[in-house]
C-alpha cells in the first residue's frame, strides 16, 4: 500500500470486486473512448473477483503493479495506477497506464497517484524506465505524462486496438535519473 495526502493506493484484493465492478459500471462510457471493447462479463462480479486474485498474484510476483486509488475523505474508489509489461534484466522497463473516476477529473488525483507510484517503481522496484502511450487525442492524459515529467518520444502508428478500432498513439518515457 501507497499512501499521499489524500490518496491511498492499494494493491489488488478479491475482496475489493463490488467495488472494481461498481467502478467500471458507473464509468463504462467514459472510459470506452480509450479502452477495448468490453462484453458484459467484465462487469460482473465474478468476472472481477478472479481478475483481482490474478493481478494479486502478478504483483507479488513483479510481473505487473496494479494499485487501486481509495480517496482518504471517503474511501470511494476513484481509478487505479497500472505498472505492466515489465521486462527485467539489462532493460528494467515497463508501461504504465492509469485511469479515473469520470466525477473526479481535474482535482489532480491521478498526477499525484502517478508520482507516488513512480517512486515506488523507481525506488523500490529498481525499475530504469517507463513509457505511457496515450490517443493522440486524449488531451488530459497527455497533460498528466508532462506534469509528471515525462518525455515525449513520438508516434506509434495503429499502437493499440480501443473501442474496436486500432489507434495512434503517441508514446511517452521517463528514466530513472539516479540510474
Amino acid at each position: 500500500m501507497l499512501e499521499t495526502k489524500r490518496l491511498m493506493l492499494k494493491m489488488p484484493n478479491p475482496r475489493q470486486a463490488a467495488k472494481v465492478a461498481d467502478y467500471y459500471k458507473r464509468n463504462a462510457e467514459f472510459l470506452g473512448k480509450w479502452e477495448p471493447k468490453r462484453n458484459e462479463e467484465f462487469y460482473s462480479l465474478k468476472y472481477h473477483f478472479f481478475d483481482l486474485k490474478n493481478q494479486k498474484d502478478r504483483f507479488c510476483n513483479d510481473e505487473e503493479y496494479r494499485f487501486w486509488i481509495f480517496k482518504k475523505d471517503t474511501w470511494n474508489l476513484i481509478g487505479s495506477v497500472t505498472i505492466n509489461c515489465i521486462i527485467w534484466g539489462n532493460f528494467k522497463s515497463c508501461f504504465m497506464s492509469y485511469k479515473l473516476d469520470a466525477v473526479e477529473v481535474n482535482k489532480g488525483y491521478v498526477t499525484e497517484a502517478c508520482e507516488k507510484v513512480l517512486d515506488f517503481v523507481f525506488e523500490v522496484a529498481g525499475l530504469h524506465r517507463v513509457e505511457i502511450n496515450m490517443v493522440k487525442d486524449n488531451y488530459a492524459s497527455i497533460r498528466v505524462a508532462e506534469k509528471l515529467g515525462f518525455a515525449k518520444e513520438g508516434m506509434s502508428h495503429k499502437f493499440l486496438e480501443i473501442n474496436g478500432k486500432w489507434m495512434d498513439h503517441y508514446r511517452y518515457a521517463k528514466i530513472n535519473e539516479e540510474d
